[in-house]
């Protein structure tokens, strides 16, 4: 690589593969590789032992709390 061509996949800022088609795309930036914003929102509706996103946002009081306990690190 000394003063030669990059490979592919480290020439551009933004790698990543396209779930489900064994294919990796490659874009100077987020704005050039996606067409579009898609918001998702945590809720506290449980499906086994994960949390189901929603593209909703949850009205209140359905949220999660988190709580840190720092001097626990």
């Amino acid at each position: 690589m000394r003063g030669g061509d990059k490979p592919k996949l480290l020439q551009e800022r933004i790698n990543c593969e396209v779930m489900g088609e064994n294919e990796w795309k490659h874009a100077p930036s987020i704005e050039k590789i996606s067409n579009q914003m898609l918001t998702l929102y945590l809720t506290d509706e449980k499906v086994g032992e994960f949390y189901r996103f929603s593209k909703v946002k949850p009205s209140l009081p359905h949220f999660l709390v988190q709580v840190v306990d720092f001097a626990d690190r």
